[in-house]
């Protein structure tokens, strides 16, 4: 799935000129406020040739267990600004985690099964691409731990300002 994210990432800086704001993300842009514990994901997405393009903005936090988390389908990021420290693993979130480190600048990484979960803990605003692909059969995301707001256009708008920075569109 890195491979295709690679591939993809020159798409998505045309799909932010090409592709307008919308009320759903197989026409257009959205966006989304996320809040898992003290994370929170300022996130823009669309849908495009089956495919799920994100624009992540990810806010300081600290590294705490409560911020633990599966994702509801197979998904390859990229850091294109910014490190976070994440930790990664296996089966239940309080497992020990199998692997953990500094995620530096252009750096990549894929979650390919609903049993993985991770934990990241961004030192700055971090910026990471990233695709998604279909739905996992068994979703794993307690929603009850889940808050999600949607971003007001001149949020979003924002935030695809950055990535065209970023992505060099």
């Amino acid at each position: 799935m890195i491979e295709l994210l690679d591939k993809t990432q020159t798409e998505a800086s045309m799909l932010l000129d090409s592709r307008p704001n919308s009320q759903r993300y197989d026409q257009g842009w959205v966006g989304y406020r996320i809040i898992f514990g003290d994370l929170v994901t300022e996130r823009v997405q669309t849908k495009f040739n089956g495919l799920v393009y994100e624009l992540d903005r990810n806010l300081p936090t600290n590294l705490d267990s409560k911020n633990r988390h599966y994702h509801t389908a197979p998904q390859a990021m990229k850091i294109v600004d910014g490190i976070y420290f994440m930790e990664r693993g296996r089966g239940d979130l309080m497992s020990q985690p199998i692997s953990q480190g500094v995620i530096p600048v252009g750096s990549s990484y894929e979650m390919l099964d609903s049993d993985e979960w991770h934990n990241i803990a961004p030192e700055t605003d971090v910026y990471t691409f990233g695709i998604m692909g279909s739905l996992f059969d068994l979703i794993r995301v307690d929603l009850s731990k889940v808050s999600i707001e949607k971003l007001s256009p001149e949020e979003i708008e924002s935030i695809k300002s950055l990535f065209k920075e970023k992505l060099g569109s």
